[in-house]
């Protein structure tokens, strides 16, 4: 099974749909078949099965929407450094922003 931690998610696995490869450049490389189809399923389960939203799932929720930490500030009316708290885990995210970024 790969880790999958270049999502940003601690707790991905991946149990098939990558390929190690090999490159003289680089060295070890994993290549994901359909990473967007998988980004959209670990979206979906995010917003459909966690209770509240820890700061990577924040962070990856936001990226994944293609939003800056400015634009997800104006978007709520906070800070963009209020962005950053709660994608640290430094603060949680109020239930109604939590809700609102599902």
């Amino acid at each position: 099974m790969y880790h999958y931690t270049e999502c940003g998610l601690d707790n991905v696995r991946l149990k098939n749909g990558y390929e190690i490869i090999i490159d003289p450049e680089y060295g070890e490389c994993v290549s994901i078949a359909d990473r967007r189809g998988l980004h959209k399923s670990l979206a979906s389960h995010i917003v459909n099965h966690s209770p509240t939203l820890s700061g990577a799932e924040f962070r990856f929720l936001r990226k994944e929407m293609n939003q800056s930490q400015a634009a997800l500030a104006r978007l709520f009316n906070v800070s963009e450094q209020t962005i950053a708290r709660y994608e640290k885990g430094e603060t949680k995210a109020p239930r109604t922003t939590d809700a609102c970024l599902r």
